[in-house]
């Protein structure tokens, strides 16, 4: 799951400059102010608001609504309307992407039980591996239409939600750790 959402995520980050710029004609200054709140919302999440809501309905179902919201946030994207309807899509993106990295993490940590290091370093490693060929499959696909690596990402993203889905059921009764 975290290979595919990791796909996901990468649709977005990897091509966004060259997307704000070529879709909607802004400028370095623009885009980095897009990107400068993206970073802050994630700070605010972080550090106020990821342990209210993991407290509040647990890991997974902030994970599936994470899973949800992150592709209609990708998708609001490629409707070209103006700057404040793409700073409220980035902000979306931003806030439910700053509450599935850490939440999946913590989930991973507290279902190793003493498998912690490994299921750390296979965490590690799928992210990576997520990292390395995502921004290579969005730019092949950025460069057939640039609409279609929020296309892609967005259906990553919904396949991890698919994912979580079918690992609840496969546990038959068991329940994960804050759900």
């Amino acid at each position: 799951m975290l290979l595919v959402m990791t796909f996901g995520l990468m649709s977005y980050e990897t091509v966004f400059a060259l997307f704000a710029e070529q879709k909607y004609g802004f400028n370095a200054a623009t885009i980095s102010i897009i990107i400068t709140l993206g970073a802050i919302i994630g700070i605010i999440v972080q550090i106020w608001l990821l342990d209210w809501f993991v407290q509040r309905i647990g890991e997974v179902k902030l994970i599936r609504l994470s899973l949800i919201i992150t592709p209609i946030a990708l998708l609001l994207m490629l409707i070209k309307v103006n700057l404040v309807f793409l700073l409220f899509a980035s902000a979306l993106f931003f806030a439910f992407n700053s509450f599935l990295r850490p939440s999946v993490s913590t989930l991973i940590s507290k279902n190793a039980g003493d498998r912690q290091g490994y299921a750390s370093g296979l965490n590690t490693t799928f992210s990576s591996l997520g990292t390395v060929i995502g921004p290579l499959i969005a730019g092949l696909l950025f460069d057939k239409n640039i609409n279609f690596p929020y296309i892609f990402g967005a259906i990553m993203l919904l396949a991890s939600l698919g994912l979580t889905l079918n690992a609840f059921r496969s546990k038959k009764g068991q329940r994960y750790t804050s759900e």
